[in-house]
């Protein structure tokens, strides 16, 4: 008999459709399951499909069971009438295989979650939930299972408890079904309230570096403070240094703060380990998650039975949706710190300079299984997320001619740098990992003999990482490797060296940001999530790519393993570019009462964009959005203060220009202190090393470049590309190591003047 149950749960109407014979909780019908053994897939009318495997894909849905004011996810139970053989399939092909380098961890990692893997269990306890002032358990159900031996069983009746309380089918709800529910409860970001949107933790000795990053974040028009973790320690309670940051983290998120960047390595910021499954006995370091969401998921309780074992399935409640965006730099160098910086001011303010087409381009590794899945393989699959204006590189670092190939003839790491020196905005990588590095072609499936990208440069003929990055073009990069962002495999005890997301984060030229595992990922999973995020981040080009790598875990949220263990790396309001953005400019006009600011884009006013004051202490005193006409007035600035104003708008680069001091007088004779005509002095000392003085006057306002330039009339750096009032300058510039002796040219730009003048550097 089948009946449909419409549920009423608090003040909220849900429609639920069961399908329902007897008395079990859940009934499935034969007639209603597909095998399609020969392409590995088994489909049940009306729910989803999901790969538990690089080979095998099984039904499953979603439902919601609401909780009683005493009872915890922990208490849910269930029980089998029987189960029904529906077909066999290879055992080697029934359990995914791990992105892992080593054959030996890929052992350990399966002998530990082989009986707790996707598809191995009927019901799922997913995580706690909460909506509409009700909590929910949210569970996932799989008529069909896979065992270890490749037997498909579909089960016939489920019986469904939460202790001593039996589940009727009236008391369910499809999770799809519930009206207006959120993919994601990420809440916008609080323009004003007690405290800031916006706080980065670190130690005290990184304070002076990282307020460097606040003051740029305060000019993009973010409320941003630093905060010392020694001062959060001493200052809130808890069972271990992580539960009190997190405690922090609660009244920080009470006030109206959204954003957190993790400054630090497991040397400096506490971290925490959380486990997916249930924990028996004592786990091992290595099959522990380092888990950064348990800092964004504010509401979770995620040791309820106190066992020293985070995250746990049914044991622990966390719900894993994030209130927070976070994200970690896990760094323990003030170079490093600084690089990073460097690395991320210039992709926002500058984008590469002139040539913006590399942020446009992206970069496929793909090797062994990941390369053959299907018939395409997974970069094919994953590039189908690019729109039409990126240009998709699925060529060069793709093993050919296929990944079981046993000599593949793609090039190896030594090779590729000559091919890959003009940048890419996002980096892919589908391959076997390791902690400081991945494998870009091997003999067969990841056999011997292979060939890395790594970090270290003496590495024995492969490919080094830093060859692969591009100077002035820092990128974005997403990796579902094994163990690429286990951060803490440098330090005992494990024995690894420099990780591979630290050395991209901390490099000069290196990356603006990571998505990447702390220990595995799955070879027939993984490009799901990845997929799912770029996905998103497409869709949504004025959200920061932190929140499309939470919506990917939304979307697709079986995989508890991968949603601990995954992370974002990098400054958590960073927006990577969809498109090659083009330019603001900003032109202030000053009086005692009022400052107006334009904003254009070439002649074209420009709307809608968002204009932030920052004094010279640092601190976000006004702010505006322009209106249709470009144009925001601010009221209360000083003639006499310098400010920096940053102008920020999806799309566009970031402006940032210095407002100095002005000289506003009624007495006319005053005009003479400024110059009365545009010049371009010799620079002093000529020749020089490694630094000259340029100097300058502008008779009235206008927007300016200071442009160096070599012979070849490639631009070599940008010292000014902003808004200056009249007056006379003299600007430093210190070259680089990287750059060779020789003839330069430094042109100055004021409006519709320029000029062009030579200088001779001496290394």
């Amino acid at each position: 008999m089948r009946r449909t149950t419409q549920i009423f749960i608090a003040t909220a109407i849900w429609l639920l459709t069961v399908s329902v014979s007897g008395a079990a909780t859940l009934e499935f019908d034969r007639a209603s399951l597909l095998v399609d053994a020969e392409r590995g897939l088994v489909t049940y009318a009306d729910f989803d499909t999901l790969p538990i495997s690089v080979s095998l894909q099984v039904p499953v849905s979603r439902i919601l069971i609401p909780l009683g004011e005493n009872e915890r996810i922990g208490d849910l139970w269930y029980d089998v009438s029987s189960q029904t053989p529906v077909g066999l399939v290879d055992a080697s092909l029934a359990v995914d295989q791990p992105t892992a380098e080593s054959a030996e961890l890929s052992e350990r990692i399966l002998h530990d979650v082989a009986a707790h893997r996707s598809g191995s269990e009927h019901i799922v306890v997913q995580r706690l939930h909460e909506t509409g002032g009700v909590r929910f358990a949210e569970v996932a159900v799989y008529p069909v299972i896979a065992t270890i031996d490749g037997e498909l069983l579909l089960v016939d009746g489920v019986e469904l408890f939460i202790g001593d309380r039996r589940i009727a089918p009236e008391d369910m709800a499809l999770y799809e079904s519930l009206a207006g529910h959120p993919a994601n409860r990420i809440a916008e970001r609080v323009a004003s309230g007690v405290g800031p949107d916006y706080v980065i933790v670190t130690s005290a000795e990184f304070v002076p570096v990282l307020e460097r990053l606040a003051k740029y974040r305060r000019a993009c028009g973010y409320k941003t403070e630093v905060q010392t973790i020694e001062s959060i320690i001493s200052s809130y309670s808890g069972r271990d240094d992580a539960e009190r940051l997190r405690e922090y983290l609660k009244d920080f998120y009470a006030d109206g703060g959204r954003s957190l960047l993790l400054a630090g390595d497991e040397t400096v910021l506490p971290i925490r380990y959380a486990y997916y499954y249930n924990a028996y006995s004592e786990i091992s370091l290595d099959m522990l998650q380092i888990c950064d969401l348990y800092f964004a998921d504010l509401t979770g309780e995620w040791d309820v039975d106190n066992d020293g074992i985070w995250g746990e399935r049914s044991q622990d409640a966390a719900d894993l949706t994030p209130e927070l965006l976070v994200g970690r730099l896990p760094l323990n160098d003030s170079l490093e710190f600084e690089n990073y910086i460097d690395n991320l001011v210039s992709y926002e303010t500058k984008a590469g300079g002139s040539d913006r087409s590399w942020l446009t381009r992206t970069f496929f590794y793909s090797s062994d299984q990941m390369r053959d899945y299907e018939t395409t393989g997974q970069h094919e699959y994953i590039s189908r997320a690019f729109p039409s204006t990126f240009t998709v590189d699925t060529t060069l670092a793709v093993e050919q001619s296929s990944g079981i190939d046993a000599n593949p003839q793609n090039a190896d790491g030594a090779q590729l740098p000559s091919q890959m020196a003009d940048g890419y905005g996002i980096w892919n990588v589908i391959a076997h990992g390791r902690p400081d590095g991945y494998v870009i072609r091997s003999s067969g499936y990841n056999e011997w003999p292979k060939n890395y990208m790594l970090t270290d440069e003496e590495n024995g003929g492969h490919g080094c990482l830093d060859s692969t990055l591009a100077a002035g073009k820092p990128g974005f990069w997403y990796s579902l490797a094994c163990d690429n962002g286990g951060f803490d495999q440098d330090q005992p005890p494990f024995s690894g060296g420099r990780t591979m997301v630290q050395h991209l984060l901390g490099a000069a030229d290196g990356a603006i940001g990571m998505v990447a595992y702390s220990r595995w990922g799955w070879v027939g999973s993984s490009h799901l999530l990845q997929k799912a995020f770029l996905d998103s981040l497409f869709a949504h080009p004025d959200r920061p790519a932190v929140e499309a790598m939470y919506a990917s875990k939304q979307a697709i949220p079986y995989y508890r393993d991968l949603i601990l263990g995954q992370n974002y790396f990098g400054d958590p309001l960073v927006r990577v570019y969809t498109d090659a953005p083009a330019d603001l400019t900003l032109s202030p006009d000053r009086t005692e009462e009022e400052t107006i600011f334009v904003v254009r884009t070439g002649s074209f006013p420009v709307g809608d964009a968002v204009v932030s004051i920052v004094d010279d202490d640092g601190a976000l005193v006004a702010g505006g959005q322009t209106d249709a006409d470009g144009r925001v007035a601010v009221n209360g600035l000083s003639t006499t203060e310098l400010y920096t104003v940053g102008v920020t708008m999806t799309g566009y680069t970031t402006n940032i220009t210095e407002l100095g001091p002005s000289i506003i007088t009624d007495v006319e004779d005053d005009d003479e202190l400024l110059p009365t005509t545009f010049s371009l002095s010799q620079n002093y000392p000529n020749p020089f090393n490694p630094s000259t003085t340029i100097s300058f006057s502008l008779p009235e306002a206008a927007h300016v470049t200071l442009t160096i330039y070599n012979t070849l009339g490639q631009e070599v750096d940008r010292l000014i590309d902003d808004v200056r009032s009249a007056g006379g300058y003299e600007i430093e510039w210190r070259a680089e190591n990287r750059l060779a002796s020789g003839v330069y040219f430094y042109r100055l730009e004021a409006g519709d003047i320029s000029d062009v003048r030579k200088m001779i550097l001496l290394q």
